[in-house]
């Protein structure tokens, strides 16, 4: 039967005609690095981002038409910015947060009170320089500290590019906050059980408003799921640069963490081989009593997606069990959570085996 040709790749993976066939479609389909880095530069292109400097005393806060808050300059002098900047709302919530105001206890007041509040504020307790960081002439879409250093997604993704251009990129999300991507090298390709492929990479992500740091960290990706583990412990396969200093170093570190966390991925895929065999006793009560520990921070929503995402391919093993997590990553969880969910599969996979 045709089914039943088998296909031996250099390193040893074999797989059937049907297998090769659909990891054939899967690379085929997936997009290659440069795609992404057109369309951030497209993004720069259109938005024009630009950063301004100030002290946060020289405006002063009023409330638009329905249309959220905004700064205005109060003192011309040695300003050079636009008549006014409008705040998206997580610049917002920067400013908020800068006051040391809740954002609870601001969305229940009326608008008078709001603006009399931020305003005596600004003026009698941050007298200190802040960083704008605008878009399209007057959006200020990060209000950060004037010791943020900023590393913008193109900057950072053009760093990583010469070490990627065989890479296909099997996940990629942006928004006004975060930007991830998930690369994978084909020629990594192995079984971690008969017919089960996966593929080694990178995940990447920054953010240009002060969300999080700078990462690079070890990828795992399962094919016939197309679903991804992101492991590495801190210092080993994931990587943290703070927007702090000076953005030389980053550069200057992106080649080391690279070939890290590329061994890294090593080590987790040995883990899933190992998870093969390691039996769960009760995988609906194993993955509820990880929704139960704090330190998972899996909400309810979370737990449902991964008991749903178990039940559809029931597998009483730590191989099972943690795919239910990664699996789950995809329903209709997007940037920060999916990123959250495929940590936390691994986590589960690296403790489950020392267990």
């Amino acid at each position: 039967m045709v089914n039943e040709i088998r296909h031996t790749f250099e390193d040893g993976m074999i797989m059937t005609q049907a297998e090769h066939d659909h990891f054939q479609r899967t690379n085929h389909h997936s997009a290659n690095f440069q795609d992404v880095l057109t369309r951030v530069k497209t993004w720069e292109d259109e938005h024009k981002p630009f950063d301004r400097g100030f002290r946060l005393p020289l405006f002063q806060y009023v409330i638009n038409q329905g249309e959220g808050g905004a700064l205005v300059p109060i003192n011309q002098e040695g300003v050079s910015i636009i008549p006014q900047v409008r705040l998206m709302e997580h610049a917002h919530d920067q400013l908020l947060e800068r006051l040391e105001f809740q954002k609870k206890t601001f969305n229940r007041l009326p608008a008078k009170l709001q603006i009399l509040n931020l305003n005596y504020l600004i003026q009698n307790f941050y007298d200190k320089e802040v960083l704008l960081r605008c878009q399209d002439g007057d959006q200020v879409r990060g209000l950060l500290s004037a010791d943020y250093t900023p590393i913008d997604n193109l900057e950072f993704l053009e760093m990583l590019s010469p070490y990627c251009q065989d890479a296909n990129i099997r996940w990629d999300y942006s928004d006004d906050r975060v930007l991830h991507v998930q690369v994978t090298f084909p020629r990594t390709a192995t079984e971690v059980k008969v017919g089960d492929i996966v593929q080694t990479g990178l995940h990447i992500t920054n953010s240009e408003v002060g969300i999080r740091s700078v990462t690079i960290a070890a990828l795992v990706y399962r094919l016939r799921c197309s679903n991804g583990a992101i492991g590495g412990g801190e210092g080993a396969g994931f990587f943290r640069f703070r927007h702090t200093g000076d953005p030389d170093r980053l550069r200057d570190h992106v080649k080391n963490a690279i070939e890290s966390a590329n061994i890294s991925t090593i080590k987790l895929v040995e883990e899933f081989k190992a998870s093969v065999n390691k039996a769960i006793d009760a995988p609906a009560t194993f993955l509820e009593n990880l929704a139960k520990d704090k330190a998972n921070d899996m909400t309810q929503d979370q737990f449902k997606a991964a008991l749903n995402a178990y039940m559809a391919e029931p597998d009483p093993t730590l191989f099972g069990v943690t795919n239910a997590i990664t699996r789950a990553a995809h329903s209709n969880f997007t940037g920060e959570t999916r990123y959250d969910m495929e940590r936390l599969g691994a986590k589960v996979l690296e403790k489950g085996l020392k267990n």
